[in-house]
């Protein structure tokens, strides 16, 4: 019988102990993870929107290479840059962002069979089209007309740039310029070849076929209202094993202690993963950080992936504290209250019964004898003299 209940207490004590890592990992997550208005603040501070916009214009430009050719607007040109940064602006971006999330989290809360975002930016598209058409119009206008010398060069390089030629060829007006750039941007391939972007459409593979990522992810919004529930389940079982080890103990003392050497080692649990999180975390950005050809977005990424861990671990590091806190008072009041109940202390006198004729107790509570008179001599006759 007493292999048993050892068993029980051992099966007990692990349930405990899983419940309150669990239940510390699981209000993390659900702190931390469930709210779009944070993951917005985080990615704003790791100056996302603007890497990102750095990026695209980098890949487009990579795409572009130095086919130029006539009469079209050079994407490494810094007045095309500007333009971009102009019109794809962080706030246009960041309502861009809240969309896709609040579109996934209603899926993943199982308000929608799949997100249901559409981010069109064909008119922003439009507006950069526009405004290097302008600028373009600008620049040519203020051109003088090519000398002879200067067209021949211009023939030699084969590119009549308008935002590089040193001149004015006799072909080339200002508003044509102007027109060919516009155009040029609207049908560019190379930067935003797709404008609208829907659940179907977005791929972070970078190829539009195959299944949409919320198909590859079925699972996922399952997972995600289940971490909802698991504060409640793991408090639930907290509860449950703590009653267990406490009634199954022979003794409610030995059960109490129990509990708090579970407490302590949970609470040094949760301590040491953030300084687990933290060297892991280090060592993987060095890592990363080793490439040379890692890119300002990916630099974003990864301070925003920090930003992420530091308040996971956050969480999980006041668990741990809030654990060893209550162990350690637990333990002590045990320790200091063992005397009274082990009949602990200095050993009492033997007493001492009193002499008493009344028939009362003495102080150890045993009845008084009864005392004895001390027997008398009988006396002797007296002679009659």
């Amino acid at each position: 019988m007493i292999w048993v209940r050892r068993g029980f207490l051992f099966l007990l004590s692990l349930v405990l102990l899983v419940s309150l890592v669990g239940l510390a990992f699981s209000i993390s997550v659900k702190t931390n993870l469930t709210h779009t208005a944070k993951l917005q603040g985080w990615l704003n501070q790791s100056n996302f929107y603007n890497s990102f916009v750095s990026n695209e214009l980098h890949d487009a430009q990579q795409s572009a290479g130095n086919d130029v050719g006539a009469g079209r607007v050079s994407l490494n040109d810094p007045v095309v840059e500007q333009a971009v940064k102009a019109v794809f602006t962080p706030a246009l971006l960041q309502q861009y962002t809240s969309t896709f999330l609040n579109s996934n989290y209603a899926w993943l809360n199982g308000k929608t069979a799949a997100p249901d975002f559409t981010i069109n930016l064909t008119g922003a598209k439009q507006k950069l089209a526009q405004q290097v058409g302008q600028r373009v119009k600008t620049r040519v206008a203020g051109l003088a007309a090519c000398s002879a010398a200067q067209l021949a060069q211009l023939q030699t390089t084969l590119t009549t740039d308008p935002l590089s030629v040193p001149c004015l060829p006799p072909t080339l007006t200002a508003q044509i310029a102007a027109d060919q750039a516009t155009t040029q941007i609207k049908g560019s391939s190379d930067f935003l070849s797709n404008p609208i972007l829907t659940a179907n459409t977005l791929n972070p593979n970078g190829s539009n076929h195959g299944q949409a990522y919320y198909q590859k992810l079925s699972a996922l919004p399952k997972l995600y209202r289940l971490n909802l529930k698991l504060p409640w389940i793991f408090g639930a079982l907290i509860v449950l094993s703590t009653l267990g080890i406490i009634f199954i103990s022979t003794k409610r003392r030995r059960g109490l202690r129990r509990v708090g050497w579970v407490l302590l080692l949970a609470g040094l649990a949760l301590v040491a993963t953030k300084f687990i999180a933290d060297t892991a975390f280090n060592h993987a950005q060095k890592k990363i950080f080793t490439n040379s050809n890692i890119g300002q977005l990916q630099h974003s990424l990864t301070d925003f992936l920090h930003r992420l861990e530091t308040q996971l671990v956050k969480v999980n590091l006041r668990f741990g504290i809030a654990f060893l806190a209550v162990a350690v008072l637990l333990l002590a009041v045990l320790w200091f209250t063992r005397r009274k109940h082990t009949g602990g202390g200095p050993l009492a006198k033997p007493s001492v019964p009193s002499d008493n004729t009344s028939g009362r107790q003495g102080d150890d509570d045993r009845p008084a004898l009864p005392a004895f008179k001390q027997p008398t001599r009988p006396k002797r006759p007296r002679l009659i003299q």
